[in-house]
C-alpha cells in the first residue's frame, strides 16, 4: 500500500513542520529529517511497510570498541531507560526510539524527539571518557 506510505511521509512532515516551527523541512540523501538540539543531531526515519511507523535516532559515540564493560554499560542504560534503547555496532554507539504509525501523534513524535536527544547528550560524554570514545557533535547545518 503505497498509499498509506505516502500518507504517513506527509503526516510526519506536517508534525514535523509544527513542531520545528519551520514552514518545511528539508530531507537528507538517506531520506532522514536530521535536527539539532544542544550539542546533539538526530533524525527522524519512517520505517517502512509493513512495520509502518518512525524512528527517532542518534550517534552518541563513535571509535568505541566492543568490550564486557561495553555491553555491561548498554545493558545498565537499556535496563533504565524507559523509552529509548541504546547499542554498539561496529565501534558505534546509537540512541534510538520507534513508534508504530498508529502511536504517532504531534506530541509522542516531539516528546520521542526529545528523549533520543536528551539520551544522547547525556551518554555520548560517557562513552568518549570512559570507554575511548569520540563524542559525536552537532552538524551545524541540520535544521
Amino acid at each position: 500500500m503505497a498509499d498509506q506510505a505516502d500518507w504517513f511521509r506527509a503526516f510526519v512532515e506536517l508534525s514535523l513542520q509544527e513542531i520545528w516551527e519551520s514552514p518545511q523541512v528539508i530531507q537528507d540523501e538517506d531520506g532522514d529529517y536530521p535536527f539539532t538540539g544542544g550539542s546533539a543531531t538526530a533524525y527522524v526515519s519512517i520505517d517502512p511497510e509493513p512495520n509502518l511507523g518512525v524512528c527517532v535516532w542518534s550517534y552518541a559515540a563513535y571509535g568505541v570498541k566492543g568490550s564486557a564493560s561495553v555491553l555491561r554499560e548498554l545493558n545498565d542504560l537499556n535496563a533504565g531507560a524507559r523509552l529509548c534503547k541504546v547499542m554498539w555496532h561496529d565501534g558505534v554507539i546509537r540512541v534510538e526510539l520507534r513508534l508504530p504509525a498508529d502511536q504517532v501523534f504531534v506530541e509522542s513524535l516531539e516528546r520521542a524527539c526529545g528523549h533520543v536527544q536528551g539520551m544522547t547528550v547525556d551518554i555520548g560524554e560517557l562513552f568518549a571518557v570512559v570507554h575511548g570514545g569520540e563524542r559525536v557533535l552537532a552538524e551545524p547545518e541540520a535544521s
